[in-house]
């Protein structure tokens, strides 16, 4: 037999409260599920605690779904043979490590209707690559994705004001997330061990000494202002202790420069006079590649940017063109070559720089618009030219 007992209780049913049924626990090893909207009449509006852990003991099997109104068998095990799952569109509540543990399952969607989260709901979801939030969520509670190892990427909706901690430890795959200018409030270790993690969004007011404070990777950072965002890169860096008197007393090692840019985070966004001035640490601790890019970035943002800054910013990047153009060719990042173009003031031979690398790394869309750069009017004549036959 192939199938699963789903078990399930229905509250006491009152004038001004209607029954609810919750599903307690779901076992079998099917490998796709969808869970009913109703259950005698009454429509499902939670998933309990610990739902798809496996009992360690064999429980009878059975055809198609049996629906079972008792007390669930104490679930131990994770379900590794679940990867396809339909919740009730019913449904408002997952209760605390509701989905937790069920380490094949790969997409997810949750229905419009659920407004709550319970603690660790989906950790140790593996292999989970997609996940669709409900947009009525106004919180996520703290190891909500906790080794979810497989996510990349996940939209939070708007509304959602607060993000509890470890929310997203050990998300080891997670390389983009925008925290929505509704957050007001984050717990600690939110990012921690997010090793591969690359763009980071968030508001200003916040605490986001909290966010950046696990991550060591080169890391392109957007605060939401109230006028306009800003967008600037931070580089990596790395720490290691070294005794002096042994057994008790070490000193802190750093490597980069990347520790003393993300002392500029802080609760009122990001210190520009302290991060300008960190610009000749940088271009004696990091590669030409980070520091061009580095100094693009705050170029591009322009905020409270004083002359001189501007100015040596400028000077860096033109006399390093070699290692900014392949970086913004293999990012494919049209608005940045553009910025560079219209405002750079590049020479004829910085112009070939550019051209000569998108050759190289065929990449015809950026060569054709240096070409228009560099030869406006033979780039317009041609258009402009008929032929007679």
């Amino acid at each position: 037999p192939m199938g699963w007992r789903i078990y399930y209780t229905i509250t006491t049913t009152t004038p001004d409260t209607p029954a609810q049924a919750t599903i307690t626990r779901c076992v079998g090893t099917e490998a796709r599920l969808t869970l009913p909207d109703t259950i005698d009449g009454v429509p499902v509006t939670a998933i309990g605690s610990q739902c798809f852990c496996q009992p360690a003991e064999a429980v009878e099997a059975v055809d198609g779904i049996h629906y079972v109104q008792a007390e669930p068998p104490v679930g131990s095990v994770p379900n590794d043979t679940l990867q396809h799952l339909i919740l009730p569109s019913s449904i408002v509540t997952l209760q605390a490590k509701s989905l937790a543990d069920c380490t094949v399952l790969k997409r997810l969607a949750l229905p419009e209707t659920v407004t709550e989260l319970g603690e660790r709901v989906f950790q140790r979801c593996r292999k989970l690559e997609r996940l669709d939030l409900s947009p009525n969520l106004t919180a996520l509670p703290a190891y909500a994705f906790a080794d979810c190892r497989s996510l990349t990427e996940l939209t939070i909706p708007d509304g959602v004001t607060r993000v509890g901690s470890q929310c997203f430890y050990n998300c080891t795959q997670l390389k983009s997330l925008a925290l929505p200018r509704t957050v007001t409030e984050i717990g600690s270790g939110v990012l921690m061990n997010c090793a591969r993690l690359e763009r980071l969004s968030f508001p200003a007011g916040l605490n986001a000494s909290l966010l950046v404070s696990d991550l060591y990777q080169k890391l392109i950072v957007t605060v939401y202002q109230d006028d306009h965002d800003t967008r600037l890169l931070f580089p990596e860096y790395a720490y290691e202790f070294e005794d002096i008197v042994m057994p008790r007393q070490f000193r802190t090692i750093t490597y980069g420069s990347g520790g003393r840019y993300r002392e500029c985070i802080g609760g009122n966004g990001i210190d520009l006079d302290l991060y300008d001035q960190l610009f000749r640490v940088a271009k004696l601790e990091e590669s030409p590649e980070t520091v061009t890019l580095l100094a693009l970035f705050r170029l591009m943002d322009g905020t409270d940017l004083r002359v001189p800054v501007r100015e040596g910013y400028w000077a860096y990047i033109r006399e390093h063109l070699d290692a900014l153009a392949p970086a913004l060719i293999q990012a494919d990042d049209e608005a940045e070559l553009e910025f560079l173009l219209e405002q750079g003031d590049l020479s004829a031979d910085q112009l070939d720089t550019l051209l000569t690398c998108a050759q190289r790394l065929d990449h015809p869309r950026f060569t054709s618009r240096i070409l228009a750069k560099t030869q406006p009017q033979a780039s317009t004549s041609w258009a402009d030219k008929s032929f007679d036959l």
